[in-house]
């Protein structure tokens, strides 16, 4: 499994501060961006601007940069600048989480240039959502991975992981053997084998790691996982 540490904060300051404790050896960050409207919560870089995305961009600076975007792109205004500034920063990867929009087609154009999509695009998964909507969307859109929300409140860390998650990963995982799945919400060490056993290909642990008495000793532990 890979490991991407996630950070939901609401300042920049917050943001570098963890940014700044995250393992050298960890080469990937997840940073999640909440609107207010999709989630209730509302975190740096939920306007969307191309100078705080930019932001975002400088402060991951050596690491690959994954965009959690739990955002409402309802809005075809919105969507057409929040996606035209998260391709202009150019992430290794970005999520869209199921619900944010009903028009897939138009994100895709989005993040598409001269016939070939800019980043991997993964399609976010909460528990509550039905399945056979998330499969028609999985099979007619070129998702590359899929993360499924191991938490039941979604937007918040430090939330208590369900057991649910686990039944949501073997379901997709006998359905799409292939496709790289993540985890997040609720990812700590006592959970990490199960997760893997259960089909999981990635975990991004946030309180799980930064809230730890020794960051680098809780990623050691993950890594022997």
């Amino acid at each position: 499994m890979r490991i991407y540490p996630s950070v939901l904060e609401q300042t920049r300051t917050a943001i570098e501060d963890k940014i700044s404790r995250v393992p050298t050896q960890i080469k990937e960050v997840q940073i999640d961006i909440c609107d207010g409207v999709f989630v209730p919560s509302k975190t740096y870089g939920s306007s969307g601007t191309l100078r705080s995305l930019k932001s975002i961009n400088r402060m991951t600076k050596g690491r690959e940069l994954e965009l959690d975007l739990m955002v409402d792109l309802q809005k075809a205004g919105r969507r057409k600048r929040f996606l035209s500034h998260i391709k202009a920063i150019h992430p290794e990867r970005i999520i869209i989480h199921f619900g944010t929009t009903d028009n897939w087609g138009s994100v895709f154009t989005r993040l598409t240039r001269r016939g070939k999509i800019e980043m991997e695009v993964g399609l976010g998964i909460h528990l509550s959502h039905t399945n056979q909507d998330l499969y028609d969307l999985l099979d007619n859109y070129p998702f590359s991975f899929i993360q499924i929300m191991g938490i039941e409140n979604v937007g918040y860390s430090g939330q208590e992981f369900s057991k649910k998650t686990y039944t949501k990963i073997k379901t997709f995982r006998k359905r799409y053997p292939n496709i790289p799945i993540s985890i997040d919400g609720g990812v700590k060490v006592a959970n990490a084998e199960k997760l893997k056993n259960a089909g999981a290909t990635r975990i991004c642990p946030n309180s799980g790691l930064f809230k730890t008495v020794d960051i680098k000793k809780t990623y050691k532990e993950f890594t022997e996982i």
